[in-house]
């Protein structure tokens, strides 16, 4: 079973709201009568998603990557690691950017 606590700011209002066999959804207005309607569309049981087996950390690239996550369950965030930046004087007397690490040569 699945609960939730709805918390209505605006009229101080707490509603127990409950997912009894995992998809019927079971509201307790117990202050006032109410009706209210509610659309998911569709729901997709978490067990029934496959696993996401690929990485959660990433090294960056200058070309686009895409992890496979569509439609998996996901045990964690991803973490994308920075591009190395240094800042380097230059003869000139102002600064050079290097992305991606020092340049040796």
């Amino acid at each position: 079973m699945i609960s939730l606590a709805v918390d209505f700011k605006m009229i101080n209002r707490v509603l127990p709201v409950t997912f009894d066999d995992g998809l019927t959804l079971a509201v307790d207005f117990a202050l006032d009568p109410a009706t209210m309607e509610v659309c998911f569309g569709e729901i997709v049981p978490i067990d029934d998603l496959p696993a996401y087996t690929g990485t959660y950390n990433v090294d960056p690239k200058f070309t686009a990557q895409k992890l496979a996550t569509n439609g998996k369950k996901m045990r964690d965030d991803v973490t994308v690691e920075a591009i190395e930046v240094q800042r380097v004087s230059n003869t000139s007397g102002g600064r050079t950017v290097y992305i991606g690490g020092l340049i040796n040569g």
